[in-house]
C-alpha cells in the first residue's frame, strides 16, 4: 500500500515539474503578439470591424494570468464615419489560475486608461452598437451568464481613468459627451457591498449646458441574477449655462438597480435640489433596450417663482401685491419623450389658485407648446404692476395703461395652443366667472379665441388677435356683450355709477402701434350697443328742459327734483371708427313721453363726448311734478335741441341754448317776414280801391278834419318806427336778458 502511495506521489511530482517547465517554456518562448493578426482577423470575421492592436500584448502566467495591451482601437459600424467606435492607450486584466479548477474567479485590479466610445444614433433610428448585439452576441452573453452565475467572482478593484463616451443623436441633433471621466471600485465579491466613486465632466448640445459631476454609493454584483445594485446612490456637482453663474445640483435615491438581462433600471424616490427648487420622483422601470422614454410622478416642492427667476438671470416683475408668485408647487405625472415632456394629471398651485390638467413642453425650439387646464379662481391684479403715487389719478392711470408695450418678441417665439378654463378670475375690479380662454400662436400671430364669460349678470364672447410678424403689430378684436349691467361695470373700471340698465352690444375693432395709445389712436372699425330699461343717475332732463324754458320767458326757474335721475327704456347708436374716432348718426334714446335722437362723435384718445341731439316730447308728461299747464302744453310736440359734451367718465347733458336762439329768431324773423309781406300786400290791395265816401253827420277825428282857416294844421303825435333789423336786434336782446 505504501508503495502505491509512494508512486503516486512520484507520478504526481513529475507532472508539477513537466507543469512548471512547460510554463518557463510557455513564459520564455510565447509571444502573444505573434496572434494580433490571427485576434484581428477573428474580430473582422465575427463584427466586420477593424481591430487594430498599435500597442504591445503582454501575458504573465504566475501567481496571476496577467494581460496587458497597448494602444487597441475597433472600427465604426457601416455609415457611421471613420472615427473609431471605442479605443484605449493600455488595458491591464489578471486572472487567478488555481481558483479556476474550483470554479472560482478571482481577478486582481482591472484598470483601463484613456478609453474612448462614440456611441452614435443615425437618422434612421439605427445605432452603431446594433451590429454588436446580434443573436451570436446574445447567445456569447447567455453562456458568459451561466459561467459567472456558477463560479464564484471576485475582483479586486476596478479603475477606470480619462475615460470619454459620447452619445450623438442625428434624429433630434442632440449630443452628450463625458469627458475626465474617472471610475474607481473597491474589492468587488458576489451579493457583497462595495464601494463606488467616479467623477466627469460634462456637455449637452444644443443646449449648451456643462458642468462637473460626482458620483458615489454602496454597489453589490449579482451574477446569478446579472443585476448590480446601488444603495445611497447620490451625484452632486455644477452646471453652467442654465443660469449666468454656475449653479449646484443634488440627485440622491435611497437604492438603483441595473438589471442586465432585461436591460431596465428599477430606482427608488428620487429626490433633487437644483435651481434653489426641491423635487422629488418616484420612477417607474426605465428600460434602456431601445429609445430611453422615463416616465415618473413628480412632486415639486414650494418655492418662490420670483427667486427662480433672479437665479436665472431674470429680474421679475414688480406686482401689486408683493407676495404674489412666492409660493408655487405642483404634482404631475411626468413622461419624457425624445422631443416633449408631458405633464398629466398635473395640479399646480400658484399663490391662492389651483390649477389642473395636462401640460406638454417641447424639448426643442421648433415644437410648441400644448396644455389643458382647469383652475379655480384667480386674482389678475395681483400680478399687474403696482399703482405708484404719482398715478393715483385716473387720467395718469390711463397714461400708464397706454404706455403697456405689445410683447411682440414674446409673441414672435412663442409656439402654444391650449385651453384655460377659471371659474373666477378678477381684473381691474372686474368679476369673470366660468371663463373659457383659448390660445393659438404660430409664427408671429396670436389668437384668443374662444373666449367667453360671464360678467355683471351678463356673458361676454371676444376673438382677440395679435399680428407681430410684421414691423408694427397689428390688434384685431371682435366681441360680443349681452346682458350686461352697466353700473356695475362702469362702478369698477371708473368708480362711477350715474347709469343703470342692462347693455347689449358688437365691436370689431383693428388698431396699429406698438403701445396700446398708438393702437388707439389708429383704431378703426364697427361699433353698435344698446341699453335698456335704465336711469342716468345726477342728471334730470326733464329738469333741464324746465329750466331752458323759464329762462327763456325769464320766468322763476323750477324745483329741481332731488336726487337728479333721468328714466330710460331705450338707447342705441351705431357707427364706424377711423383714427380713433366714433362717428354716430342714429343716436335714439326712449324716455317716457320723450324720444331723443341725434349724432355725434367720442374720441377714444382724448375719451371727448360731443353731440348734438333733439328731444321731441310724444305726449302730454303728466308725470313731471309742479309743472304748470303753460309748460305741459308747450313741451307737447315740441322740438328740443340738446348737447351732450364732456368725457366717457363724465358726461354732461344740457338744453343747446345757441340752438334755441337760433331758431327763436329763426322764427321771429320768419314772423316779421310775413307780416311785412302782408302789410306790402295790403298797400298794394289798397291803392287799386277808391276811397270810401263819408256819411254825413260822421265825426272826424281831429287829425283827420279840415284845419281852420287862419291856424296852422295840427301835426300827429311823433313815432318812432323801428326797421325790421332793429326791431330783430330788440328781440334778441330780450331772449338773452337773464
Amino acid at each position: 500500500m505504501a508503495r502505491i502511495f509512494k508512486l503516486v506521489a512520484y507520478i504526481f511530482s513529475g507532472l508539477l515539474v513537466v507543469l512548471v517547465v512547460a510554463s518557463l517554456a510557455f513564459y520564455l518562448l510565447f509571444d502573444p503578439n505573434d496572434y494580433r493578426d490571427m485576434v484581428t482577423a477573428k474580430v473582422q470575421e465575427k463584427t466586420g470591424r477593424e481591430l487594430i492592436i498599435a500597442g504591445d500584448v503582454s501575458v504573465n502566467l504566475f501567481p496571476w494570468l496577467t494581460v496587458q495591451v497597448g494602444e487597441t482601437r475597433l472600427g465604426n459600424a457601416t455609415g457611421f464615419g471613420s472615427e473609431p467606435f471605442a479605443s484605449f492607450s493600455s488595458a491591464q486584466l489578471s486572472v487567478k489560475l488555481w481558483p479556476l479548477l474550483h470554479r472560482e474567479i478571482q481577478i486582481g485590479s482591472a484598470s483601463l486608461d484613456g478609453l474612448v466610445m462614440n456611441l452614435a444614433v443615425a437618422k434612421n433610428g439605427t445605432s452603431n452598437w446594433d451590429d454588436l448585439s446580434g443573436e451570436s452576441a446574445a447567445a456569447d452573453t447567455s453562456t458568459q451568464s451561466d459561467l459567472t452565475s456558477a463560479a464564484k467572482l471576485q475582483v479586486a478593484g476596478i479603475v477606470l481613468n480619462g475615460a470619454m463616451v459620447t452619445y450623438s443623436d442625428a434624429q433630434d441633433g442632440s449630443k452628450y459627451t463625458m469627458t475626465a471621466l474617472n471610475m474607481s471600485t473597491g474589492a468587488i465579491v458576489n451579493n457583497a457591498p462595495f464601494a463606488l466613486d467616479a467623477e466627469f465632466d460634462f456637455d449637452i448640445a444644443p443646449d449648451n449646458y456643462a458642468g462637473h459631476a460626482r458620483v458615489n454609493g454602496t454597489a453589490a454584483l449579482d451574477t446569478k441574477d446579472s443585476a448590480l445594485t446601488i444603495k445611497k446612490l447620490a451625484m452632486s456637482g455644477e452646471v453652467s449655462g442654465i443660469t449666468p453663474a454656475p449653479t449646484a445640483f443634488e440627485v440622491a435615491t435611497d437604492e438603483a438597480r441595473l438589471e442586465f438581462a432585461d436591460e431596465r433600471i428599477i430606482a427608488d424616490e428620487i429626490k433633487a435640489h437644483v435651481l434653489g427648487v426641491t423635487f422629488s420622483a418616484e420612477m417607474e422601470p426605465l428600460s434602456y433596450a431601445g429609445d430611453i422614454n422615463p416616465r415618473a410622478t413628480l412632486h415639486v416642492e414650494r418655492f418662490s417663482l420670483k427667486q427662480l427667476m433672479r437665479t436665472l438671470g431674470v429680474e421679475p416683475p414688480q406686482t401689486a401685491d408683493p407676495s404674489a408668485m412666492e409660493r408655487v408647487d405642483f404634482t404631475a405625472a411626468a413622461d419624457l419623450g425624445k422631443t416633449t415632456l408631458t405633464l398629466s394629471n398635473a395640479v399646480i398651485k400658484i399663490d391662492d389658485t389651483s390649477l389642473k390638467g395636462k401640460l406638454v413642453i417641447p424639448r426643442d425650439e421648433k415644437g410648441s407648446y400644448r396644455f389643458d387646464l382647469v383652475g379655480d379662481s384667480i386674482n389678475l391684479d395681483r400680478y399687474m404692476a403696482p399703482t405708484s403715487t404719482a398715478s393715483a389719478d385716473a387720467n395718469t392711470a390711463d397714461d400708464s395703461i397706454d404706455n403697456i408695450e405689445i410683447p411682440t418678441d414674446m409673441i414672435r417665439s412663442l409656439q402654444a395652443v391650449g385651453s384655460l378654463k377659471l371659474d373666477r378670475a378678477e381684473l381691474s375690479g372686474l368679476a369673470f366667472q366660468s371663463v373659457v380662454l383659448g390660445l393659438n400662436s404660430a409664427g408671429g400671430k396670436l389668437r384668443l379665441h374662444p373666449i367667453s364669460a360671464t360678467l355683471f349678470e351678463g356673458t361676454y364672447e371676444g376673438d382677440v388677435q395679435v399680428d407681430a410678424s410684421g414691423n408694427v403689430p397689428v390688434l384685431s378684436l371682435n366681441e360680443r356683450i349681452e346682458g350686461l349691467q352697466i353700473q356695475a361695470l362702469i362702478r369698477s373700471v371708473f368708480k362711477r355709477d350715474e347709469i343703470t340698465g342692462t347693455m347689449r352690444g358688437n365691436f370689431t375693432l383693428r388698431g396699429a402701434g406698438s403701445n396700446l395709445a398708438k393702437i388707439r389712436s389708429d383704431l378703426a372699425g364697427n361699433i353698435g350697443f344698446e341699453l335698456a330699461d335704465g336711469a342716468w343717475q345726477g342728471t334730470d332732463v326733464w329738469y333741464e328742459l324746465r329750466a331752458a324754458r323759464a329762462r327763456l320767458k325769464q320766468e322763476p326757474l323750477p324745483e329741481p327734483r332731488v336726487p337728479p335721475r333721468t328714466e330710460f327704456s331705450a338707447i342705441s347708436a351705431s357707427g364706424v371708427v377711423s383714427n380713433g374716432i366714433f362717428k354716430n348718426d342714429d343716436m335714439l334714446a326712449e324716455l317716457p313721453f320723450l324720444r331723443l335722437t341725434g349724432k355725434g362723435t367720442v374720441n377714444f384718445v382724448t375719451s371727448a363726448i360731443d353731440y348734438s341731439m333733439q328731444a321731441r316730447v310724444m305726449e302730454k308728461p303728466e308725470f313731471v311734478r309742479g309743472a304748470t299747464e303753460q309748460e305741459l302744453n308747450d313741451f307737447t310736440g315740441a322740438i328740443i335741441p340738446l348737447r351732450l359734451t364732456g368725457t366717457l367718465t363724465s358726461p354732461t347733458i344740457r338744453p343747446d341754448v345757441e340752438a334755441l336762439i337760433k331758431a327763436r329768431v329763426e322764427k321771429e324773423v320768419q314772423k316779421k317776414t310775413d307780416e311785412l309781406k302782408g302789410r306790402l300786400l295790403d298797400k298794394l290791395l289798397g291803392a287799386e280801391k277808391t276811397p270810401p265816401a263819408k256819411t254825413p253827420g260822421t265825426e272826424q277825428s281831429p287829425a283827420e278834419q279840415p284845419p281852420v282857416e287862419g291856424e296852422p294844421a295840427a301835426e300827429p303825435p311823433p313815432v318812432k318806427k323801428l326797421t325790421p333789423e332793429e326791431e330783430l336786434k330788440k328781440k334778441l336782446q330780450d331772449l338773452l336778458k337773464p
